[in-house]
Parts: C-alpha cells; structure tokens; sequence
C-alpha cells in the first residue's frame, strides 16, 4: 500500500516553513551567543540551546 502523493504545492509551503523556522532559530542562537560574549558568560551547548530556546541539536538541514 502507497500513500497518496502530496500536491506540490503543499510540499514547497512546507519546505519554506522549515527554512523560515531554522532560520529563526539560528537568529536567536547567534543573539544568545552574542550576548554571552559581552556578558563573559561560559559558552555551552546546553545554555545556549536553553536560552535560545531551541534543542541541543538543533541545526540547519544539509
């Protein structure tokens, strides 16, 4: 049994809304990392990833 094929349509909308959602998140990444730069703070994945707001391991598709 196949699924049926997904219009093409859908695909790209879906596609563009995973780029749009990784890119807001390595938007709020480079921001955390920033300002744990100024502030001198210990750079971890784990803190970034928290005050970011994103997982662990989070990032962009190849």
């Amino acid at each position: 049994m196949t699924a049926p094929p997904v219009p093409a349509a859908r695909t790209t909308q879906a596609l563009e809304a995973r780029r749009q959602k990784t890119q807001v998140g390595l938007t709020r990444i480079k921001d955390v990392v920033d300002q744990m730069i100024k502030s001198r703070m210990p750079i971890t994945m784990a803190a970034v990833a928290r005050t970011a707001d994103v997982s662990r391991t989070f990032g962009p598709s190849p």
